[in-house]
């Protein structure tokens, strides 16, 4: 491409790569907007959250200086995604059904035929919990006691990291109905501002695309109490 052009350019597979890698810090913008906008906020950078493990489970962090983190199509319960995603894809319709939004209609398809498909592994979740002593917490993960609760500056997971995004989930209906909608239309201006920006054609395809990372690693936090590192 030439910089001094402002032609837009069709996307190459390699093209779409670069962009996605770059794209992450828009994401993370993304998110953070719209949690702001719902009167929630990502943790802080200095914020201790705890996970409890087994002795298996300690050792086996100690010794391969390592957490786990699980693509989000194996997660114990299903409905940790579907949740997010069936309010995603109710979002969609109604959006589409707006003819305000005609001009959005086809990324809107886009990205509803997108999210039916099979749940994503290439998003991956590890939860935490603020509680550093809950008894649910102890029952289902510690052991019934007999375990162990590790706290964890999430400071270290970005720096480990720097894709890391940890933030709370949120239980409210109305809210989570509310951030999904502020990201959907924030997504889809910014993104098409970013490939513009980047002298890549924004194609309905594209955006969805693209689009479809902000709503996987949303939905990969559906309602658990716990704090998702994605």
């Amino acid at each position: 491409m030439n910089p001094d052009d402002d032609e837009l350019y069709p996307a190459e597979p390699e093209d779409i790569q670069n962009f996605i890698q770059q794209f992450i810090p828009a994401v993370t913008k993304l998110l953070k907007g719209a949690f702001e906008h719902v009167g929630h906020s990502f943790l802080s950078q200095n914020a201790l959250v705890h996970q409890f493990t087994t002795i298996s489970g300690l050792r086996g962090m100690v010794e391969n200086r390592s957490l786990w983190s699980t693509p989000v199509g194996y997660l114990n319960d299903a409905t940790e995604y579907r949740h997010g995603r069936d309010m995603f894809l109710a979002l969609i319709d109604e959006l589409r059904a707006d003819p305000s939004n005609g001009n959005w209609n086809d990324v809107l398809l886009h990205l509803r035929t997108s999210l039916k498909e099979a749940t994503p592994n290439n998003v991956f979740v590890a939860c935490f919990t603020s509680s550093f002593d809950q008894l649910s917490q102890w029952r289902g993960y510690g052991a019934d006691g007999y375990g162990y609760s590790v706290g964890f500056d999430t400071a270290h997971f970005v720096a480990i990291k720097p894709d890391t995004i940890v933030f709370n989930v949120f239980y409210k209906e109305e809210m989570q109905k509310q951030f999904c909608d502020v990201l959907l239309r924030r997504g889809i201006v910014e993104i098409n501002q970013l490939l513009v920006i980047a002298r890549i054609e924004p194609t309905p395809e594209l955006i969805a695309k693209l689009l479809k990372i902000n709503c996987e690693i949303t939905v990969s936090a559906s309602p658990q109490e716990h704090t998702p590192v994605s």
